[in-house]
């Protein structure tokens, strides 16, 4: 169930930076710098992070960077899935939106994916997340078998 959340996460924060990298076409936002202890943050939000710069931050390149997801925050929605059974396909734009609930930041450091709400207190995906994953096969007189995935994901508190 993690390693679902994990690929979920990390499929959100992929889906929505390339729809971002794809579209922000203004120049490069200035970022946030945080004093901590001994070193400096550079905070960006989500939106105005390009291709190249979101590569370098997922491959742990920019470890004194973080990215700001706002709140109120917006991002449309692709879906994939491939494989020996199943494939999914998207003809159309996306059908789908997700929006942040509440600001949340991520950070690289050492190929580690971290999670904050406040800047100071870091934590992997399992201890900063909860949540389930369901998924129910159905169908009724009018309509064709259909496949539903809900995925509920919280603060672990």
């Amino acid at each position: 169930m993690k390693r679902i959340g994990i690929l979920f996460t990390t499929l959100f924060i992929v889906i929505t930076s390339t729809a971002f990298a794809s579209s922000y076409s203004k120049g490069f936002g200035i970022p946030k710098v945080y004093k901590q202890a001994d070193t400096s943050i550079q905070v960006i939000l989500l939106e105005d992070m390009t291709q190249e710069m979101l590569s370098a931050f997922f491959e742990g390149h920019l470890p004194d960077t973080v990215i700001e997801c706002a709140e109120g925050a917006s991002f449309p929605l692709y879906f994939s899935i491939t494989g020996d059974f199943f494939v999914v396909t998207q003809e159309v734009s996306p059908q789908y939106t997700i929006h942040a609930q509440k600001t949340f930041y991520l950070r690289c450091k050492e190929e580690n994916l971290l999670f904050s709400l406040d800047l100071r207190c870091w934590k992997a995906f399992e201890q900063f997340f909860t949540g389930s994953l369901d998924v129910e096969i159905g169908s009724s007189e009018n309509e064709p078998t259909s496949l539903t995935v809900h995925l509920e994901m919280n603060e672990r508190k």
